[in-house]
């Protein structure tokens, strides 16, 4: 999942991204407010382009950040569990 999310935002500046990832693996919901915040402008972008309507491009990168976040969640929880039963 994290992967997925490097290769997301292999544009942006690697060391931030990395530090962003740690943090809302941490558990801090600031961090993931300002990856939104930061990426959210590109994303919409990339959406526009590809979609050709605003509404559609909104729906778009709403739905990418969602799905971002569930896998942020997903992998917090199976590294929980993981660390009980090691």
């Amino acid at each position: 999942c994290y992967n997925n999310i490097r290769l997301f935002f292999a544009e942006s500046d690697e060391i931030m991204t990395e530090e962003w990832i740690e943090r809302v693996r941490l558990g801090e919901p600031e961090a993931f407010e300002e990856m939104v915040h930061m990426f959210t402008p590109t994303v919409y972008k990339i959406a526009f382009s590809m979609l050709g309507n605003e509404h559609d491009a909104k729906d778009a990168t709403q739905e990418i950040f969602i799905k971002i976040f569930r896998c942020f969640v997903v992998t917090l929880q199976i590294e929980r569990y993981e660390t009980r039963f090691t």
